[in-house]
This record gives structure tokens, sequence and C-alpha cells, in this order.
């Protein structure tokens, strides 16, 4: 699996539509993260207990799960850590965290229909975004990502 080719497609499908300026500003500079499009209500989704819930009844199958990696330079965040597993209960996430050594979890069914991310920050998140009604295939009009 290409780090890059997942990092594009989850944007490309999870951001599609955020305006370009705001992409920049609030995920690509320095010091930021993807999951920022959720916390600064850019791209619609379920937080908290709703997106615990959500996470819960979402298909048992094989997803990708990856930590995220700042972002720098005007550039996408790079992620790391990238595995295929079974989608684990969300009793089994701090575990996993601890020993995996990763704060940022994102969890993204393998077609790319919904994706869920614990933070970092306890007071943000966690988040489920179902993947919106679209052709995620064909590039946004604005080309990003």
């Amino acid at each position: 699996m290409d780090k890059a080719k997942v990092t594009a497609r989850w944007l490309r499908t999870f951001a599609r539509g955020v305006d370009e300026q705001q992409l920049q500003e609030r995920v690509y500079a320095d010091g930021n993260l993807m999951w920022h499009i959720f916390s600064w209500e850019l791209a619609p989704h379920l937080s908290g207990a709703e997106a615990d819930a959500a996470y819960a009844a979402a298909e048992d199958a094989e997803v990708l799960l990856f930590a995220d990696g700042y972002s720098g330079g005007g550039k996408p965040t790079q992620i790391r850590d990238l595995q295929l597993i079974a989608k684990p209960r969300l009793d089994e996430l701090p575990k996993l965290c601890k020993k995996l050594k990763i704060q940022d979890l994102y969890i993204t069914a393998t077609d790319y229909s919904w994706t869920y991310v614990q933070t970092h920050e306890g007071y943000l998140g966690p988040y489920f975004c179902r993947r919106p009604l679209f052709d995620w295939e064909k590039e946004p009009a604005n080309g990003q990502a």
C-alpha cells in the first residue's frame, strides 16, 4: 500500500468540496492534521458519542488503519503506520493506540465509504464521516488532492 496514494484518496474523498484556501490554511499549513477538516467544520461529520455509535454500526470488514503526521510546507499530511486489519471494536482502540504509540488514529473502510478518527485532543472528536454521495473517482472541479 502506498501511503501517498492513501493520503490523497482520503483527502479527495472526505475533503471533497472543501475550499482550497481553507485546506491550505487549516489542513496543509505547518503543524496541521487531516482531521482538521472535521474540527474546523469544513466537511460534514458526526462527533462524540454519535461518531462512536456510527463506527460501531459500520460494517465489519477489513479496514485501513493509520496515523497522521503533521503537515508542512503547504503539502498534505503524510500518514504513517499504515496497516490493513480487521475492524477493531471501540473498546480495543485505546490498547491499539498504546501498542502502536500513536495518538491520532484513523480507521477507514477499504472502499473509503466511511472513516473514523480518534484525535489526541480529549475535547475534539472522535469523528465519523460517510463518503458523500458522488462519484469520488472523478477529480474534483478545483483539482484538490
